[in-house]
Parts: structure tokens; C-alpha cells; sequence
């Protein structure tokens, strides 16, 4: 699976996408705004691209090119009552008409992707949370990837790695 950075023109088609997936998931407990999310991914977008290593934000595309999944991690956050610096997924979206092997793929290279982004920026905790009610499966993949996955909410601790040549 292949995932390149987002640009600004394809802000749309992955609002789109999250309305047409995952609205419903919200829908009883928030009131999805459309408009906001759009703000908010041009200015993760523009961040992104004048301040690298701030903002991941990717997305993945059919052999026809047509959007089949977006993801968004940011960093810079942590917990009150710890020091340690956290990457903190903010959206994995993919079209729920793919099959649940290729939905796997995606979600197994994204989180490769996550994880090297990680130890490229010695960013030391990874967070990935999920607010869907169907959300075992989603975090039963984490746990194979090494995160200690509590509830909905997964960690991983980033092992800095080492040069070579030290």
C-alpha cells in the first residue's frame, strides 16, 4: 500500500470520505462540521509543509485514483503528569467498501509509516486511539505491533534507533 503526503487539493475528497465512513460513528454523541475539519486539515496541511516533522498527514489512492484512506498525526502532546513527548494519531479513515484484507494492509502500512515517523523525529511514546464502537479488531492489530493497547486507546513505546556507525 502506498501512502503519499496530503495536499491541499485533496482536503475535499477526505472530508468526503469521513462523512461517507464514519459520520454515522459520531453522529449520536457529536455534531460533525464539515467546515471545521476542512480548516483544520489546511492548516495541518500548511504547517506540515513549512514546519516539517510537526504533522503527518497521508493519504492513499486505488489503482484508478480514487481516495481509499487518509490518516493525520500530529505531535507535541503528552500527559499532565509525565514528561515524555507523544505522537497522537488524530484520524485513520478508509473506505469501509474496501475488503477487510486490503483495510488490514492499509492499516499495518500506516502503522509502519507512524512508527518510523516516530523514530526518525525521537518522538519516545506513539498514541493511537480509536472512538468507534466496532474498535477490537482496530487495536488487536496494534498489539501484534508491539503497543500495549488499554481499551480503545493504544501506546507504544519508540526505541530510538541507533547509528550504525556509533
Amino acid at each position: 500500500m502506498i501512502w503519499i503526503p496530503a495536499q491541499m487539493s485533496d482536503i475535499m475528497e477526505m472530508v468526503q470520505l469521513s462523512q461517507r465512513c464514519y459520520q454515522a460513528e459520531v453522529d449520536d454523541l457529536l455534531t460533525p462540521d464539515p467546515a471545521r475539519l476542512t480548516a483544520r486539515l489546511a492548516h495541518a496541511v500548511i504547517d506540515r509543509n513549512y514546519n516539517p516533522g510537526t504533522e503527518i498527514i497521508q493519504i492513499s489512492r486505488n489503482s484508478e485514483g480514487q481516495l481509499i484512506a487518509w490518516s493525520w498525526m500530529g505531535r507535541g502532546v503528552g500527559v499532565d503528569y509525565a514528561t515524555e513527548e507523544c505522537a497522537e494519531a488524530h484520524v485513520i479513515h478508509i473506505d469501509l467498501t474496501l475488503s477487510p484484507r486490503t483495510r488490514i494492509k492499509l492499516i499495518n502500512s500506516l502503522l509502519d509509516q507512524w512508527i518510523a515517523w516516530c523514530e526518525i523525529l525521537a518522538i519516545p511514546i506513539l498514541v493511537s486511539t480509536t472512538i468507534r464502537r466496532d474498535w477490537q479488531a482496530f487495536m488487536r492489530l496494534h498489539e501484534r505491533r508491539g503497543f500495549d493497547v488499554r481499551g480503545s486507546h493504544a501506546f507504544k513505546r519508540i526505541e530510538r534507533k541507533s547509528n550504525a556507525s556509533n
